[in-house]
């Protein structure tokens, strides 16, 4: 697995080069997987776990089909989305549910525009609790967790 290592080298800002793609907040490696975690536009985090060729969801038809608990449950399972040529296929979460609030200072301190926009706006999610950084790499080591004792 090395679909977060161009990203990691390089010190990306963004996922990938397009100018919708959300920012990086954290990724790392736990277990021996790879996990990211990314700051959306629209000021929620979302968090990401890769899957390699040889693990036995990677042949699985959609997110439906994964048993794992994880925030609001898993609302993405395809392959990645970097820049980077990996085939690895990712599990993951976004904290864009009910009663997940939007973190406008973090959005603020990586893209000021944005975040004045996403202030002005409503998008139904502006109360709650804001789902922070920590909280999210925690959900991706628990998403880990439960593949490293088959969960799945």
């Amino acid at each position: 697995m090395t679909c977060i290592v161009k990203l990691e080298k390089n010190k990306a800002k963004r996922v990938n080069s397009k100018d919708y793609s959300p920012y990086v907040d954290a990724l790392g490696e736990y277990k021996g997987y790879e996990y990211l975690v990314v700051l959306t536009k629209r000021g929620h985090r979302c968090g990401y776990v890769a899957i390699s060729e040889d693990h036995p969801l990677y042949n699985k038809k959609d997110e439906s089909d994964i048993n794992i608990d994880m925030h609001g449950g898993c609302t993405f399972f395809n392959y990645q989305f970097t820049d980077s040529n990996c085939t690895d296929k990712w599990i993951g979460f976004d904290c864009a549910h009910l009663y997940d609030a939007k973190d406008i200072d973090a959005l603020r301190d990586v893209d000021p525009t944005a975040a004045d926009i996403v202030e002005e706006a409503s998008y139904g999610f502006d109360e709650g609790l804001i789902r922070t950084n920590d909280y999210c790499v925690e959900q991706c080591k628990g998403i880990i967790d439960q593949l490293v004792l088959g969960r799945g």
